[in-house]
């Protein structure tokens, strides 16, 4: 794992949400800055 300077992780995860038993991409978020951000 890279931390940035203020602690912040520095790599996207990607999320999905689980609609009955299909997993659905969501998308992939970072942290900047303290904030999850979409990252596509």
């Amino acid at each position: 794992m890279n931390f940035a300077a203020n602690g912040d992780l520095v790599a996207s995860q990607g999320v999905y949400e689980v609609d009955g038993i299909t997993p659905v991409y969501v998308g992939a978020f970072q942290v900047v800055d303290g904030h999850i951000v979409q990252v596509d």
